[in-house]
């Protein structure tokens, strides 16, 4: 068993965990414990439930509906055995996201991502310079990190703030295009509209950066005094995506 990495995750639904995380050969490479929280309330709960079950310093938080194809274990271990140890409580890593300026319009994705919605997003051309905001779908963290998730977000834009924590320090958290496969099937209502909760959210947010006039994230665009722009994603059915390797190619 892996005594440097495990895996958190908060679960709603068995059959979704089995089909994506328990079924991932990217985390079978690992060798990682998976500790499953049932019942939390928010994001931060389930996450710090969940470190306190194991003793390894990097956790893998990510949703239950996400698959880790093969090779990506391995490219997940080679990008943590580059990390600093001056740096480790520093260090947030995302698989897909937003890079730019605070409170700019000069903004692109960044990261590579596979869904039973959008089919495959590829923006790994994109340069890192300053993430700005991260997808929830699988984040790598310290568990000893000092930018904390704050349950008072709830379920939504918490990898977000995590960002916005460090750029206002100066410090760049990063995202690494490795592929993944996330199903999505909880993320989005309607015509692919985000829920309520997201909104409620995105307000807490915008309630604790009052010195931002511009908040971005992976789904929206909130700008001070003016309402919410929502990412509206074309209305598909929803498919299970062809299982492909960390590196794109079909597997």
């Amino acid at each position: 068993m892996n005594k440097r990495i495990t895996v958190v995750v908060a679960l709603t639904d068995k059959n979704l965990l089995s089909d994506y995380v328990l079924s991932s050969p990217g985390l079978k490479e690992l060798d990682v414990q998976i500790i499953t929280i049932k019942g939390a309330a928010s994001a931060a709960e389930a996450f710090y439930q969940g470190i306190s079950k194991t003793d390894c310093p990097w956790i893998i938080y990510c949703h239950q509906d996400v698959y880790f194809p093969e090779g990506s274990g391995h490219e997940i271990e080679r990008i943590l055995s580059k990390v600093e140890k001056s740096e480790e409580t520093k260090t947030v890593i995302g698989f897909f996201g937003i890079t730019g300026d605070l409170n700019s319009e000069n903004v692109a994705a960044i990261g590579k991502v596979t869904s039973g919605l959008l089919g495959t997003v590829d923006r790994s051309q994109n340069t890192s310079k300053s993430i700005i905001a991260m997808d929830e779908l699988a984040v790598v963290m310290y568990r000893d990190c000092k930018y904390k998730i704050d349950p008072k977000l709830g379920w939504h834009l918490w990898a977000t703030d995590l960002c916005l924590q460090a750029a206002l320090e100066g410090v760049h958290l990063r995202v690494e295009s490795l592929l993944l496969e996330h199903y999505s099937a909880h993320d989005y209502v309607g015509n692919g509209g985000c829920p309520p909760e997201y909104w409620n959210s995105e307000k807490v947010l915008a309630d604790k950066y009052l010195q931002l006039d511009i908040i971005r994230s992976v789904c929206s665009t909130y700008i001070r005094r003016q309402a919410p722009q929502s990412l509206i994603l074309p209305k598909r059915p929803l498919r299970r995506p062809p299982r492909l390797g960390f590196d794109g190619r079909p597997r």
